[in-house]
């Protein structure tokens, strides 16, 4: 406050911050310390922040309206094109290579973000210069990586992709720093689960974290979403906690091990869940609920590869 002439900010509000007064009362401090003399620990700096104007006061930008939370894998994807898959023994040559972002739940964050909607990741990524790069992209997609936990001890998730002159794909995926995040690096994480409106979960991170993910996201009445993929038993406790279920066909059938998609519908229900999506590639989708069974034709449309698809 002693250089305040001169600086206009007349159009953002502002409180004075009494600089020189706390300046005088430090170093009486120290002259007092200095002196040997008794020092009176009830003699503290207060005072009272005054706004010198209204003109932008608002609530918090991140309390303005229900954001979405994502909570789950960042990977780099390394997609090599070849005109056939290599067998046993052979060497195959890559007509043209490609470094991507992945990952689940990457993919939905950026996808939530072109669609302009608020969105926090949660995720793990390695200290490495794949981390840096998935960083790097989320910021210039608007997605803020405060929330993304960063360490030495582990690798970025990768994902090797090889796609034949026919659009099919072979995918080997090392997990890295996603298979390590555990339950209490997300319920440090708590806060983020605020104002949530929808948090979408997929099983790409360890289990211990989608459970406590989905249960943060209950206690602040979130609409949750999980979609299943490589994964082969889920605890009946996490089942309780989302609200729409979204396997594909073979998820479903490998899931609850029954021999239709109606079947799996319905044991689904039958676990306590409120909605049951089962994606049905080429025939379209199965919507199940306590009350409703319906069918929904797929758009008529050529499809290429479904990989990545949700």
């Amino acid at each position: 406050d002693d250089v305040r002439e001169g600086i206009d900010i007349t159009n953002i509000s502002t409180i004075k911050i009494p600089n020189y007064e706390f300046g005088s009362f430090l170093g009486n401090r120290i002259v007092s310390m200095c002196e040997s003399k008794e020092i009176d620990d009830d003699n503290i700096f207060d005072f009272e922040p005054v706004i010198e104007n209204f003109k932008t006061i608002d609530i918090p930008y991140d309390m303005r309206s229900p954001k979405i939370t994502i909570v789950g894998s960042i990977n780099v994807d390394n997609i090599f094109y070849l005109d056939e898959f290599p067998y046993e023994g052979s060497t195959s040559i890559a007509t043209e290579s490609l470094l991507l972002p992945g990952g689940k739940g990457l993919n939905q964050a950026v996808g939530v973000a072109n669609l302009g909607k608020d969105v926090t990741l949660i995720g793990k990524i390695g200290k490495d210069n794949e981390g840096s790069y998935l960083c790097k992209m989320l910021n210039d997609n608007g997605i803020e990586t405060h929330d993304i936990i960063a360490s030495s001890k582990v690798h970025t998730g990768k994902a090797f992709i090889a796609i034949n002159h026919a659009g099919q794909s072979i995918i080997t995926v090392t997990k890295g720093a996603n298979n390590s995040i555990s339950k209490n690096e997300i319920t440090n994480k708590s806060k983020c689960f605020e104002n949530t409106g929808v948090c979408l979960l997929q099983t790409e991170i360890s289990s211990e974290a989608i459970y406590e993910a989905a249960r943060l996201a209950k206690i602040h009445n979130a609409i949750t979403i999980l979609k299943p993929a490589t994964v082969h038993e889920i605890d009946d406790e996490l089942y309780r906690n989302i609200d729409f279920f979204i396997p594909n066909r073979k998820e479903a059938l490998r899931l609850s091990k029954k021999e239709t998609i109606e079947e799996a519908a319905e044991y689904f229900i039958s676990l306590g869940l409120k909605n049951v999506i089962i994606t049905l590639d080429k025939d379209g989708a199965l919507l199940k609920t306590k009350d409703k069974h319906i069918h929904f034709e797929a758009q008529d449309t050529k499809v290429i590869d479904t990989t990545g698809g949700s």
